[in-house]
């Protein structure tokens, strides 16, 4: 699923009714996963557990959009200058 979020290092994310981006405070993130037993590093944040973080964003009435095509959409119908999409699995 593809959520918008805020271009903050810690992002926060866009509900598809406000252009005004909510924090949420209980997603875990980190900067390594290992992958097929390779560890990769990043300079961005990752959710730490995809799971706990998409139940987290719809207890917080936050939707995602199958695909980056929809999220668009939402994003020209609030006029959001400055955003980015998360994909979390």
């Amino acid at each position: 699923m593809y959520y918008i979020v805020s271009t903050h290092k810690i992002p926060h994310f866009y509900s598809h009714t406000s252009p005004n981006p909510i924090t949420v405070d209980d997603i875990e993130y980190t900067y390594e996963q290992v992958i097929n037993g390779v560890k990769i590093s990043s300079s961005d944040p990752v959710c730490a557990n995809p799971v706990q973080a998409i139940s987290t964003l719809m207890e917080n009435g936050i939707m995602g959009y199958r695909t980056k095509k929809k999220a668009r959409e939402t994003v020209k119908a609030l006029k959001l200058k400055t955003c980015r999409y998360l994909f979390i699995e």
